[in-house]
Formats: C-alpha cells, structure tokens, sequence
C-alpha cells in the first residue's frame, strides 16, 4: 500500500473557479472555552436543531472527552455543553476525516465513536451512547458492530431515518483480507443494534464514508471503492436490512494502489414525489485530477457528466441542499501558503461559471469542511489551529 505523496495529491493544477473575496467570519466563543484541542467535529440537522459533537483532548491525555452541544437558532447561541461519559469504552481520536458522528430525531441522539484496539494505527472497535432527553443524559448503546472483534472499525458515518431509528456505516476487515463497508440499524424501541449488512466487501482502506436517508426506507451511502479507485454508490430499499451498489460516481477509472485520505460528500433532495442525489468527489486521475460535482434523480439509469469545479489540490469537500434546492459545496485549497476554505451556492444547476467565495480565517490551517442546511439556510463548520490550538468554526452562508 502506498500514500499519495504532496506533489502526486496537490499538484500545479489551478482551482479554476476560486476568486478570493473577503467574507467575515463568525468565530463561536464555546469553541475557545473548550478543554483542549478539537480532534473530532461532526454536525447534523433536525427538527430546526443543529447537533454538534466534538472530541477534545489535552497533551498529556491518550483519550478523547465527548463533548455534546445543540442550537435552536441557526447557531447565533448554542446550549449548555454535556461530556457523555466513555469511562466503559474511552474514546480514540486518530484526528479530523476519522471524526465521530452524531445523528437526531427529535430528542433521541445518538454518538458513535471508535476506541483503542489492535487495527492499524491503534484504531479499534467501536461504541455509541444514545440520549432520549434532548441531549442532557446518556446512557451506553454499545457496539454498533457485531463482530466481537477488537480490530480496526473506523471511518463512521451516521444518520436517522424517517421512523426515528438510526443507520451507521463504518469500514472493517472482518474478511481478514480486505476493508469492507459494513452497516447497522440501531432500533430506537428496543434499543439495540440489530445485525450487520454488507454495503460493499471491498473497498478502499481510509476514506471516510457518507450514509443518507431519503423516505420509505431507503440509505444511500458514498463511499471510495477499492478497484478502481473511484468513489462508489450504494443503496437499500428496505432500510439497510439489504444493499445494491449502483456503480461508480464518476467514472473516471483511476487505478492506484495508496491511501487517499478523501471521501466525498453527500445529499438528498426530495421534491413533488421524486428524488435527487447530489454528490462531490476527488479523484486523482493523471489528466482528470480535481474536484466534481455530479447529480443523479431517481428516474435517470446514470450520474448526470461530472462538472468540475476545482483542480486537484481543491480536495476535503462537503455538499448540502437547501429545502427550496439550492446548492452549497465547501472545500479545502492547498496553496503553498497553506490551506484555504472555499465554498459555493447556487439556485440553479451546478456549472463551471459559478464563482467561488474564500472564507477568510483568522485560523491557520482550516480543514476538513462540514456543510449542513436547516430550512433554506447553509451552515459552515471547519476546525483550525489558533496558538497552536485547534479550534472550531462556524458561519451561516
């Protein structure tokens, strides 16, 4: 297995969309009182709310504190902060793209996280906990994984569905071959993880993964397939009790063997009775290298052409769908000046003659972008270092 050195990943290539504007940016004074630096972010949206967890952790410390927040008022305020006690099962934070997740329906919440182990790097299995008040209690829901095994389970995304209970995906070499994508229901009445299904039995080793719930049962998951090396697309009907894959996003046929270390992103637009994928992806094709936007709806038997929005070195990207359909997508830059945070909006489709804005931080090295949408607002998260602390972010776009 080889890594992507710098030139290979972050090469000349301009991101040909990106203008530098200036744009203030509202820094949260929670995320400066925090303990410690922040090695985890993961956001989601229901019910008007915006859920926020965070992982921190101290130098002298090996573990990570879990760390919950929720606002009511598109992120102007947020709550009391609660810690959700790990003391059965500390938590592991390798570190922003392996982040923790968090999903809502009304006041059930549900974290899960990865602990220490013997898989690669130290990562191990994982646990969740789950809260049935809004936020202010949690209790132990255990492994979403039915293996029993102490090895590498990482790379988690979460969501809930339409009936209130909750969907995981996570990467794990229970063949004892290769990394496979594997998913779980956590039933919200009995409280119990239900038995595993396979998304995809092989598939690349250290990209982070996406899974999104649309209505009457059905997921959808992102993830980056192991040959080639393309992001892939998998769905269930039944409410991840089965999966299908449905091929590559972006057929771009790039066959390399090294660690990318760049997922994509995901979402779900849902409209007079049909529904509408949006994805963004990487790839690093020697003559197509460079970020993509590609749509999908329900009737089509294919992704719409790729529209490529930046060059290769425009990478780390996240994308949300407003309820009116508008579109935002926010990713990193790597300059030789370091890293800087863009994004872009639009009411139509998606093309090369949108211009892109630069968030202009006051953080040095921004990273790994989350973008969510409540209502017709777009919300931005990122995590930069500031006197050699990390530090959140966040700004209503």
């Amino acid at each position: 297995m080889e890594f992507l050195n710098s030139k290979e990943r972050f090469g000349a290539i301009g991101c040909l969309l990106a203008v530098t504007l200036s744009f203030g940016c509202a820094s949260i004074p929670i995320g400066d009182d925090l303990s410690g630096s922040v090695k985890s972010l993961d956001v989601y949206a229901d019910d008007g709310k915006i859920h926020l967890l965070l992982a921190t952790t101290k130098e002298d410390q090996e573990n990570a504190g879990l760390i919950y927040t929720c606002s009511t008022d598109h992120g102007k305020s947020w709550k009391p902060y609660h810690r959700i006690d790990t003391s059965s099962a500390p938590a592991y934070a390798r570190g922003r793209g392996t982040d923790f997740q968090v999903a809502a329906s009304g006041n059930r919440i549900l974290s899960v996280w990865m602990q220490h182990g013997s898989g690669f790097m130290g990562r191990g299995p994982l646990s969740s906990a789950l809260s049935s008040d809004g936020g202010k209690s949690w209790r132990n829901a255990g492994d979403p994984s039915d293996v029993g095994s102490d090895g590498d389970h990482a790379f988690i995304d979460l969501t809930a569905d339409d009936t209130g209970n909750f969907h995981a995906v996570w990467l794990d070499k229970r063949s004892g071959e290769d990394k496979g994508l594997y998913s779980a229901k956590y039933d919200s009445r009995t409280r119990k993880w239900e038995k595993n299904s396979t998304v995809d039995a092989k598939v690349c080793d250290c990209c982070w993964n996406v899974i999104k719930a649309s209505s009457s049962g059905h997921l959808h998951a992102l993830y980056r397939d192991k040959s080639p090396r393309d992001m892939g697309w998998a769905f269930s009907t039944d409410y991840g009790k089965s999966w299908k894959q449905g091929g590559a996003v972006g057929d771009f046929d790039w066959n390399i063997d090294a660690c990318v270390h760049v997922g994509g992103g995901l979402a779900i637009e849902e409209k007079d009775g049909s529904t509408q994928l949006h994805a963004v992806v990487w790839t690093g094709k020697q003559g197509d290298a460079g970020l993509y936007y590609l749509s999908r709806k329900s009737k089509d038997s294919t992704w719409q052409e790729p529209v490529r929005i930046g060059g290769v070195e425009c990478t780390l990207p996240d994308i949300a769908v407003s309820e009116s359909g508008q579109t935002a997508i926010a990713w990193i830059r790597q300059t030789s000046e370091g890293n800087k945070l863009f994004y872009l909006k639009s009411k139509d489709q998606i093309s090369d003659s949108i211009k892109a804005v630069q968030v202009r931080t006051e953080e040095v090295y921004p990273t790994h972008p989350k973008l969510l949408s409540l209502g017709d607002s777009f919300h931005l998260f990122w995590t930069g270092q500031v006197e050699e602390k990390d530090v959140w972010r966040h700004v209503q776009i």
